[in-house]
């Protein structure tokens, strides 16, 4: 292989770009060997679009997707991708690669882009930290889809965000498990802020707690009634007991009054009347 980039011989549509590109790599510091790659890969694209009749005004995003797909068909050892090329063929001097219309976003993909645009520019997160809320975001909206497409959140309530957090805790270490409550109410926040839910339910979101045995297939409906009579947490004597405890044989999101825990009065400590 020639180490040369004005070596690198070209025919076709683009040839007249080789000589350009090969001394706009040269500037921008790219090593003989490497430059040489990128100007023979712009030749074979080049002879490709030749045999298949195509002018240089023809190059597109979708042609150089069918010039990437053909060339893996014939066994190149690399194998570039999509964006890496466009990338690269937007250093050639006086080329114009046609970009094709960007796909309208789904429903669920639209409202992941307000809340990302709603986390950086009115709350000032770092980049690391939105992608993180809006990965959440998707997987809490991804099934409330209706069947005509449509995203539809009039079943999302608080029974629907204890269910969530129950199901996604099984699967993630406490540390996840915490970063996917504060990154939930914080969506729940922003839904109903934009009047797409009707009821503020950040609220309902329960703490993260240490992961135990896996809960019966029906704990989550009784313990999402039991948290409901439970809202208001209790006081005794030795101090204030939170609907919200641990669980000795769930998921970790299970309240106190299903453990049958003591109350403590003046006469002693006496089976709780919970």
């Amino acid at each position: 292989m020639t180490m040369d980039p004005s070596r690198v011989r070209i025919s076709g549509p683009l040839a007249e770009h080789a000589l350009g590109f090969g001394e706009v790599l040269r500037k921008c510091g790219y090593p003989c060997e490497r430059a040489a790659r990128h100007v023979q890969l712009l030749a074979q694209l080049s002879r490709w679009m030749e045999r298949q009749g195509l002018g240089e005004r023809e190059l597109s995003e979708e042609r150089v997707a069918e010039f990437l797909a053909a060339r893996r068909a014939e066994g190149y050892y690399d194998k570039p991708t999509l964006s890496w090329v466009l990338t690269v063929l937007g250093l050639v001097p006086g080329l114009d690669v046609a970009r094709a219309e960007p796909a309208p976003l789904k429903p669920v993909e639209s409202a992941v882009v307000e809340y990302a645009h709603y986390l950086s520019r009115e709350r000032g997160l770092a980049t690391k930290t939105v992608r993180g809320y809006t990965q959440v975001a998707s997987l809490f909206l991804s099934p409330r889809v209706s069947i005509d497409g449509d995203l539809d959140l009039s079943q999302v309530n608080a029974k629907a965000v204890i269910t969530f957090v129950i199901d996604e805790s099984r699967r993630r270490s406490v540390g996840a498990a915490q970063v996917l409550v504060t990154a939930l109410r914080s969506l729940l926040r922003f839904l109903f802020l934009e009047g797409r839910i009707a009821q503020p339910l950040a609220q309902a979101v329960p703490a993260a707690r240490p992961r135990r045995a896996s809960c019966p297939e029906d704990s989550t409906t009784r313990w999402w009634q039991r948290c409901s009579a439970t809202a208001t947490p209790r006081r005794s004597s030795a101090g204030v007991i939170s609907p919200f405890s641990r669980c000795s044989h769930g998921s970790g999101f299970v309240p106190a009054r299903s453990q049958g825990l003591p109350s403590t009065t003046s006469t002693g400590t006496t089976a709780s009347s919970w």
